[in-house]
């Protein structure tokens, strides 16, 4: 099944001169990829997923305690949420779009997803308005639990490091600067770390010397399979 992978700019519709897209087979593999107007993007397949991607800057993760009883569709959910993101979220709550990660019961820990709601709505409708609707909405970058793994992504002039892995808590996202790889949790020299770099990064000092140049369309279609789910199964 062909999926298009359309990854959500920082700006508003209105001001977003193109969007970066993908487009796989099989989640494994790209046909095609490139920056294009709203207007060119590859038309919607009938039978194919349309995927959008939420940037990791404009996303962020928060673990809470989730009381029993409590869990996806529940009408007591939001205002749980809320309650418990009070004093972690800086806009207030009624701006913010939330989604619990996939699985998540009441009962024990979890993580939930925030972003702008206006913002995503936006681009939501806007695509759809252009006959190319979501069908999914992913994040760029998720918590993880498993071992330790480095990605250097953005641009040469403003490159970060996204750091997932259950040594950093899930995940952490650092500026690409010595002074903030001094945050970053010391590993032995025979520990196997997964390193990426993005190709506007790969090619810069430090991300040189710490990763080999992997090409977008790795993380693209891995983006196509993520399990996390951002809507619709947001609160």
């Amino acid at each position: 099944m062909s999926t298009l992978i359309i990854f959500l700019p920082p700006t508003l519709p209105g001001a977003t001169p193109a969007y970066d897209y993908a487009l796989t087979p099989d989640g494994r593999t790209l046909t095609d990829h490139a920056s294009v107007p709203l207007a060119l993007l590859p038309a919607a397949q009938r039978s194919g997923d349309v995927v959008a991607v939420v940037p990791v800057a404009l996303l962020s993760w928060h673990s809470v305690e989730l009381p029993k009883g409590v869990g996806a569709g529940s009408p007591r959910l939001r205002p749980i949420l809320e309650g418990l993101l009070e004093d972690r979220l800086l806009d207030e709550s009624a701006q913010i779009h939330l989604a619990l990660a996939p699985g998540a019961t009441g009962g024990g820990r979890i993580w939930v997803a925030a972003c702008d709601k206006a913002w995503l709505r936006g681009h939501l409708q806007t695509l759809e308005a252009a006959q190319r609707p979501v069908t999914r909405i992913v994040p760029e970058f998720t918590p993880e639990t498993g071992p330790l793994q480095v990605h250097a992504v953005g641009e040469a002039d403003l490159p970060q490091l996204v750091v997932t892995g259950e040594v950093v808590g899930g995940m952490l996202r650092v500026p690409l600067a010595a002074a903030a790889l001094a945050l970053l949790p010391a590993t032995s020299p025979d520990e196997d770390i997964l390193v990426l770099a993005e190709p506007g990064v790969a090619c810069t000092g430090r991300a040189a010397s710490a990763a080999q140049g992997q090409p977008a369309d790795a993380p693209a279609a891995l983006a196509g399979r993520c399990p996390h789910a951002l809507g619709p199964g947001a609160v």
